[in-house]
C-alpha cells in the first residue's frame, strides 16, 4: 500500500513540475474594418477623394473644384451627427468620374463574407447616380475580386438617407488589400451625400 502511495506522490510531483504550453496568441479581426465611418474625424487620413479620367487615367486627389466637381467633407447636411462627404456637379461629362475611397490593408478576414454599408442622401441626381463597390488586390496589385452596387441597383434621384449595401462573399487567401469607394459616376449630375459607412465581416 505504501508502495502505491509513493507512486501516486511521485506522479502528482511529476505533473505540477510539467513546464505549461505557451498560450499562442490569436489575432482577433474586428467586426468592422473601417475608421472615421460618420465623417466626424476632421484631421482624419481614412478616406481620401479622387476624381479619374475614365479615358487617360489621370487622377486628381483631394477635396478641389475641378471638371466640374465640388467635393468635400461638409456640415449640417449628415445622417449623424453633423458632417457628411459630398460628392456634386452641375455639367455632364462621361469622361470623368468621382469617389471617395478607403484601404484596409491589414490582417484579412478570409472566406468572410463582407457587406459594405453607407447611407447615402440624393439631390437631382441624374444619369447614371452612384455606387458602393469593394474591390480586393493581392501582393502583385492585381485586383482579385470585386464587388458593385452599379449595374444592379439604382442610386439615383432625390431622396432622404436610405441604406445601402453591396456584399462580396468569401474573400480569397490571395488578398493582401482591401478598397471601398463611393462612387459618383460619370454621366451624373446632382448631389450625393454619404454617411454612417461601414464595412462588416460576417460568416
Amino acid at each position: 500500500m505504501k508502495k502505491i502511495c509513493i507512486l501516486i506522490m511521485i506522479l502528482f510531483s511529476v505533473f505540477a513540475c510539467k513546464k505549461e504550453e505557451p498560450v499562442v496568441e490569436e489575432t482577433v479581426i474586428p467586426d468592422q474594418l473601417l475608421g472615421d465611418t460618420d465623417a466626424e474625424l476632421l484631421t482624419s487620413q481614412f478616406w481620401n477623394s479622387y476624381q479619374v479620367s475614365s479615358t487617360s487615367g489621370q487622377i486628381l486627389t483631394g477635396s478641389i473644384t475641378t471638371h466640374g466637381f465640388t467635393i468635400g467633407r461638409i456640415e449640417n447636411v449628415s445622417r449623424s451627427p453633423i458632417h457628411s462627404f459630398m460628392i456634386s456637379r452641375t455639367i455632364t461629362d462621361s469622361e470623368y468620374f468621382a469617389y471617395y475611397s478607403q484601404r484596409y490593408p491589414r490582417q484579412m478576414p478570409v472566406g468572410k463574407n463582407l457587406t459594405l454599408r453607407a447611407h447615402i442622401k440624393g439631390v437631382n441626381l441624374e444619369g447614371e447616380g452612384v455606387s458602393l463597390m469593394i474591390e480586393c488586390e493581392d501582393v502583385n496589385l492585381a485586383h482579385v475580386q470585386v464587388a458593385d452596387t452599379h449595374g444592379s441597383v439604382s442610386i439615383k434621384g432625390t431622396f432622404d438617407w436610405t441604406a445601402y449595401t453591396v456584399e462580396l462573399k468569401n474573400l480569397g487567401s490571395n488578398v493582401t488589400t482591401i478598397f471601398v469607394y463611393l462612387n459618383y459616376l460619370p454621366n451624373t449630375t446632382g448631389t450625393a451625400y454619404f454617411d454612417d459607412i461601414t464595412l462588416t465581416q460576417a460568416q
